[in-house]
């Protein structure tokens, strides 16, 4: 029973920790989170984006259903994501030093950064939307959550914890390499079964992102946070969107 429960933690976790689907009540528990599901998660969060795009399209244009899109995509997640944004935004560009920008961070009140980055990050992913018609829509719909998702193992990988505490310590704390090759692999292969073989494309744009963010984070916190972590997730959503967008023109993702 143990071991079933362990298992079950296993999958239940990642979907408690990215998404506010009634999965469980109880606080999820970062040791037991597998973190190579990410992908995966991402991925269900896609369908059920197409699902709700499907029926906004029934009754509305495509500028509204894209907004829906964009909506929903806030409300699957909690905001938890525009949250790390907006708070990344604020700390990284309004500090004079490091302990200063991690205060900040901890502030729940947004400043104009944090306002500025969370509009700009949801007008570029509705811009972005309302082009995607068809097959390239549905597909978008499903890789690009996938790989903003997949693109924070890198982070929490390769950049120190920039407190002692929280989600981005508690995996420097332990080694997920193994984790994250499983959801690499996971991400590789969602990227060629979708977009053959361009998808590699938008899989090398999640990782660079991923990496600037990483890297200018660790430049001004000493490290990453789970607000850095968010902050990635949606700045690689709203580029993965824009990218597949220029194929409505150039059709180089079909």
């Amino acid at each position: 029973m143990r071991i079933a429960q362990t298992a079950l933690d296993h999958v239940v976790s990642p979907l408690a920790l990215l998404t506010s689907l009634p999965i469980t009540r109880r606080q999820v528990d970062l040791s037991s989170v597998s973190y190579g599901l990410f992908p995966v998660v991402g991925l269900l969060i896609g369908a059920i984006l197409l699902a709700l795009d499907y029926l906004a399209r029934m009754v509305v244009p495509s500028p509204a259903s894209s907004a829906l899109v964009v909506v929903g995509l806030a409300a699957l997640t909690g905001a938890l994501h525009l949250d790390g944004l907006a708070d990344t935004a604020d700390g990284l560009f309004g500090g004079r030093d490091r302990e200063r920008r991690l205060a900040i961070m901890r502030d729940p009140h947004n400043g104009a950064f944090g306002f500025v980055a969370v509009a700009s990050v949801l007008l570029l992913k509705w811009a972005a939307l309302i082009p995607l018609e068809d097959q390239l829509r549905t597909e978008t719909l499903l890789l690009a959550p996938s790989l903003a998702r997949w693109s924070v193992l890198s982070s929490m990988i390769l950049f120190p914890a920039a407190r002692g505490e929280g989600m981005a310590f508690d995996v420097q704390s332990r080694s997920r390499w193994p984790q994250a090759v499983l959801g690499s692999a996971v991400a590789v292969g969602l990227s060629l079964a979708i977009f053959w073989p361009a998808g590699l494309a938008l899989l090398a744009l999640a990782l660079v992102l991923a990496l600037s963010i990483g890297a200018y984070a660790t430049s001004r916190l000493g490290g990453v946070t789970g607000d850095v972590l968010g902050c990635t997730v949606e700045v690689s959503e709203a580029a993965l969107l824009l990218l597949a967008a220029t194929s409505v023109s150039h059709p180089w993702l079909s």
